[in-house]
């Protein structure tokens, strides 16, 4: 629906009062027109809105999206929402937001998919909220990926470096197997704000011989996970080995804030090849393990 091949930074302002709806159509056919060296091969066109540079969305108006081809968004550089914005996403094949970076300044990000590996909000960068209102929705199972010779699942947020949370309120439900709220490959340092995480689903087995499965967590990190401040709530209900609250691969540190966890494996788990450990400065913990550890 909108388009944008050059690589220019792309202002998309919602005015105030108003509510705009934008969708794609499931299948797209070769234009006759393309501008001087592109080709029809080069144009992606990925999402309802699909833009091969940087994006920002602003003003205090609403904004309504379906991606019936692939994404709702689709940002080939950094994405930046800015306070005041309403976007509501639905209906996706993939990921209902899907950028090299994404930024979260305030406003209220309503999204959910129902994709198999689908993710709400979906980096190949960092992740960064600081400030407003996300409540994002997964109902999607995991994958086996044969190109990756790996499993996908599906998340609140993904992100393929770190996430950081400064502020603003984060509510995450996944109902499929395999499911995550937070995910980062990376690190994730949460400053203040409340993040409040349900998954309910059980765990994606593709080759069990082979190690090749998904379990669900509520927020997980191959990094550092670093609790400065803020409220952290994690149910994680799925019956299931390997259903985890807060879980590093590396280290994670509480230095203040409350943190809150259910789960029916272990509650908070530092593991993965070459784990660091876990400090605990201070703060308010709360751990449940309804089959295994608490901590």
């Amino acid at each position: 629906a909108i388009n944008v091949q050059n690589k220019s930074l792309l202002y998309l302002h919602l005015a105030e009062g108003t509510t705009n709806i934008i969708c794609d159509a499931e299948s797209q056919s070769d234009e006759s027109y393309y501008p001087e060296g592109v080709a029809a091969t080069d144009e992606k066109r990925n999402g309802a809105i699909y833009c091969k540079g940087s994006a920002v969305v602003s003003g205090s108006g609403i904004l309504s999206l379906t991606g019936k081809k692939k994404h709702g968004i689709s940002v080939k550089s950094s994405l930046t929402v800015r306070p005041g914005v309403t976007l509501a996403i639905n209906d996706v094949q993939d990921n209902c937001i899907k950028a090299e970076g994404i930024t979260v300044l305030g406003g209220y990000i309503w999204a959910k998919t129902s994709a198999d590996a689908g993710k709400c909000l979906s980096s190949d960068a960092d992740v960064t909220v600081k400030g407003g209102l996300l409540k994002l929705y997964t109902s999607g199972g995991s994958i086996y990926e044969e190109d990756e010779n790996d499993t996908s699942s599906p998340a609140g947020v993904k992100a393929d470096a770190n996430i950081f949370i400064y502020n603003g309120e984060i509510l995450c439900v996944s109902t499929g197997e395999g499911g995550k709220g937070l995910n980062a490959d990376g690190g994730i340092t949460m400053n203040d704000g409340t993040v409040n995480v349900v998954t309910s689903g059980g765990k994606y087995i593709y080759n069990e011989v082979l190690d090749l499965d998904s379990s669900p967590k509520g927020v997980k990190a191959d990094g550092e996970i670093t609790i400065n401040g803020g409220v952290l709530n994690i149910q994680v209900t799925g019956r299931s080995d390997g259903s985890e609250g807060l879980e590093s691969k590396s280290k994670i540190t509480v230095n203040d804030g409350e943190v809150f966890v259910y789960a029916y494996d272990d509650a908070i788990n530092v593991g993965g090849d070459s784990p660091v450990g876990m400090e605990i400065n201070g703060g308010k913990i709360f751990a449940f393990a309804d089959n295994n550890d608490g901590i």
